[in-house]
Protein backbone atom coordinates (compact mmCIF):
# COMPACT_ATOMS: atom_id res chain seq x y z
CA UNK A 1 0.00 0.00 0.00
CA UNK A 2 1.11 3.35 -0.49
CA UNK A 3 -0.08 6.96 0.63
CA UNK A 4 -1.35 8.83 -2.10
CA UNK A 5 -1.38 13.11 -2.26
CA UNK A 6 -4.10 14.27 0.44
CA UNK A 7 -3.78 10.99 2.88
CA UNK A 8 -5.64 8.50 0.39
CA UNK A 9 -4.21 5.33 0.30
CA UNK A 10 -4.31 2.78 -3.02
CA UNK A 11 -3.14 -0.62 -3.56
CA UNK A 12 -0.18 -1.66 -5.47
CA UNK A 13 -2.36 -2.64 -8.67
CA UNK A 14 -3.87 0.41 -8.58
CA UNK A 15 -0.84 2.52 -8.42
CA UNK A 16 0.55 0.03 -11.59
CA UNK A 17 -3.25 0.84 -13.23
CA UNK A 18 -2.11 4.26 -12.95
CA UNK A 19 1.27 4.12 -14.21
CA UNK A 20 0.58 2.30 -17.53
CA UNK A 21 -2.79 4.56 -18.47
CA UNK A 22 0.18 7.21 -18.71
CA UNK A 23 2.30 5.31 -20.61
CA UNK A 24 -0.09 4.31 -23.46
CA UNK A 25 0.11 6.34 -26.32
CA UNK A 26 -3.88 7.76 -27.30
CA UNK A 27 -4.92 7.22 -30.78
CA UNK A 28 -4.32 10.78 -31.88
CA UNK A 29 -0.48 10.45 -30.74
CA UNK A 30 -0.20 7.82 -32.88
CA UNK A 31 -1.82 9.02 -35.86
CA UNK A 32 0.61 12.05 -35.20
CA UNK A 33 3.87 10.31 -35.23
CA UNK A 34 2.68 8.16 -38.59
CA UNK A 35 1.94 11.54 -40.46
CA UNK A 36 5.41 12.81 -39.15
CA UNK A 37 7.00 9.83 -40.34
CA UNK A 38 5.90 10.16 -43.40
CA UNK A 39 6.71 13.55 -43.64
CA UNK A 40 10.25 12.90 -42.62
CA UNK A 41 10.32 10.10 -45.51
CA UNK A 42 8.81 12.44 -47.63
CA UNK A 43 11.51 15.58 -46.84
CA UNK A 44 14.49 12.73 -47.38
CA UNK A 45 13.36 11.68 -50.75
CA UNK A 46 12.94 15.81 -51.85
CA UNK A 47 16.28 16.08 -50.34
CA UNK A 48 17.81 12.82 -52.48
CA UNK A 49 15.92 14.56 -55.79
CA UNK A 50 17.47 18.20 -55.06
CA UNK A 51 20.79 16.56 -54.38
CA UNK A 52 21.44 14.38 -57.50
CA UNK A 53 19.89 17.48 -59.56
CA UNK A 54 22.14 19.77 -58.26
CA UNK A 55 25.18 17.06 -58.46
CA UNK A 56 24.01 16.69 -62.50
CA UNK A 57 23.93 20.60 -62.74
CA UNK A 58 27.48 20.49 -61.73
CA UNK A 59 28.90 17.80 -63.52
CA UNK A 60 27.08 19.39 -66.73
CA UNK A 61 29.08 22.93 -66.05
CA UNK A 62 31.84 21.45 -65.57
CA UNK A 63 32.00 19.88 -68.64
CA UNK A 64 30.55 22.80 -70.75
CA UNK A 65 33.18 25.30 -69.04
CA UNK A 66 36.31 22.53 -70.33
CA UNK A 67 34.73 22.75 -73.87
CA UNK A 68 34.33 26.83 -74.22
CA UNK A 69 36.96 28.20 -76.37
CA UNK A 70 38.60 31.21 -75.31
CA UNK A 71 39.01 34.06 -77.79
Amino acid sequence: MEVKAGGKRISKKQEIGILERHTKKTGLEKTSAIANVAKIQTMDALSDTLEKRFDLLAKESTLSSRNMKWF
